[in-house]
């Protein structure tokens, strides 16, 4: 619908501590229902020992790679815990695939972002804008970078942090020059939320005749009918609030 997304029913909306128990994986119950039953031997009978020379040569197995199926599984299992307020056992298996032995990059991706969505639900602020920021710099070039900066500055703005909120937001306005043309619908949705987001963020911090500037800007493009008007009505309320 070209509406930009947001968070807050003042905005327009759209499509935009670590855990000290383990649940045991998968692959692990997988292994041991699958492992064969030992073989018993006659009495008295005994393997002759094994030599120096095949003791250095036997191979170490290595550690099982988990499967897709089961990183994917672990996934939605957090994100529904997390939707459910369950924030203990969703943190546990977001973990669980972070510290899977070789786990495919995409899920780790995937991991990181549910754990800081379950910490901004929680209201763990500073622990999600912590991974947010981990993932900026691991991953600089990702394709979910400007979402990750959107999510970031929404952050930092409800920890009362409004300057750097307002730089995030600006970043998400130039890490989608760099963007891919395919998805261009999501990519021209993008500046437009991080437009409004930063008219709410100076509206917040008080800076009313920043906000009414910002809002009056908002209603020069191109937006659905409803987010129009909203701004409109943001930018009015700004100079009521401004005293003018």
């Amino acid at each position: 619908s070209g509406r930009p997304a947001a968070e807050q029913s003042t905005r327009p909306t759209a499509n935009a501590a670590s855990g000290t128990a383990e649940l045991p994986s998968i692959a692990d119950k997988v292994a041991v229902e699958a492992a064969p039953a030992a073989t018993e031997e006659p009495a008295g009978a005994q393997s002759p020992p094994a030599t120096t020379a095949e003791l250095e040569t036997k191979p170490v197995p290595a550690p099982a790679k988990p499967d897709a199926d089961e990183a994917g599984g672990l996934l939605n299992l957090g994100r529904t815990l997390t939707d459910r307020g369950d924030f203990e056992a969703a943190e546990i298996a977001f973990r669980q695939v972070l510290k899977a032995p070789k786990v495919a990059l995409p899920a780790t991706k995937s991991a990181l972002l549910g754990l800081a969505r379950m910490h901004r639900k929680q209201g763990a602020l500073t622990k999600a804008a912590a991974i947010y920021e981990k993932y900026l710099g691991e991953f600089p070039s990702d394709d979910r970078t400007p979402d990750v900066l959107l999510d970031l500055g929404r952050t930092l703005r409800a920890m009362g942090v409004y300057r750097s909120a307002i730089a995030r937001f600006y970043s998400v306005i130039n890490s989608t020059l760099k963007l891919p043309s395919d998805g261009f619908e999501r990519y021209q949705l993008l500046p437009k939320t991080a437009q409004f987001e930063i008219a709410e963020t100076h509206f917040l911090a008080g800076e009313f005749t920043e906000a009414n500037k910002f809002f009056s800007r908002l209603r020069q493009l191109d937006l659905a009918p409803a987010d129009r008007a909203r701004a409109q009505f943001k930018a009015a309320y700004a100079l009521h609030n401004g005293g003018d």
